[in-house]
């Protein structure tokens, strides 16, 4: 039962800004070239528009408003999460293991967030993954609501519009998102718990 400790190093945390500064800055660049060849055109999306563009203060502000939508969609799922990861907690932390572990001297952290976290996270990992659909139904309202352009307002403007085909579009693309969460969902599994195996 031993435990890797990471340690934080100033120095490599130094070397890294750096280098993200630098793949900014190239990016940045690279970007404004290929904008101006034509080569390289807006998508429509402001938050992806504004780091095309290279301009921290747009994508600031293009985040500034994403904040109040995002918090609506978040309160509304966090309930269901805080009460079963504190359920799965409560209940992990009175198996043997724990026992085992806090017997042996460790911290109550590492016993807590190395031991008890991991093996409780499982069932929390299987709810995130269905209430991802949850979620994509809950954009179209906050969408609509407060006027963002995605693709929850541009499903209800399409079912306002009676334009069939792109409201079957906007639905398959939905369920094709699922379906890849679900599948994340069951490869993260593999990984979380070394009993499982496909």
């Amino acid at each position: 039962m031993k435990r890797k400790r990471v340690k934080f190093w100033l120095k490599g945390f130094l070397i890294s800004l750096l280098v993200l500064l630098a793949g900014w800055v190239v990016y940045t660049y690279s970007a404004w070239y290929l904008m101006c060849r034509g080569v390289l055109h807006l998508t429509g999306l402001y938050t992806i528009d504004s780091l095309l563009d290279g301009s921290i203060v747009k994508f600031v502000e293009a985040a500034r408003y994403l904040f109040l939508p995002s918090l609506t969609l978040g309160l509304m799922l966090s309930g269901v999460f805080i009460r079963l990861t504190r359920s799965n907690m409560l209940e992990t932390l009175r198996l043997d293991f724990v026992t085992a572990a806090r017997a042996r001297g460790l911290k109550e952290s590492s016993v807590v967030y190395g031991y008890a976290l991991r093996n409780a996270f499982l069932p929390i990992l299987t709810m995130m993954g269905l209430q991802f659909a949850m979620l994509l139904g809950g954009a179209i309202l906050t969408e609509t609501t407060f006027s963002w352009p995605g693709l929850g307002r541009y499903l209800v403007d399409r079912i306002n519009f009676r334009d069939y085909t792109a409201i079957q579009g906007a639905v398959i693309l939905f369920g094709i998102l699922v379906a890849f969460v679900n599948l994340v969902v069951d490869i993260l599994y593999a990984y979380l718990d070394p009993r499982i195996r496909f």
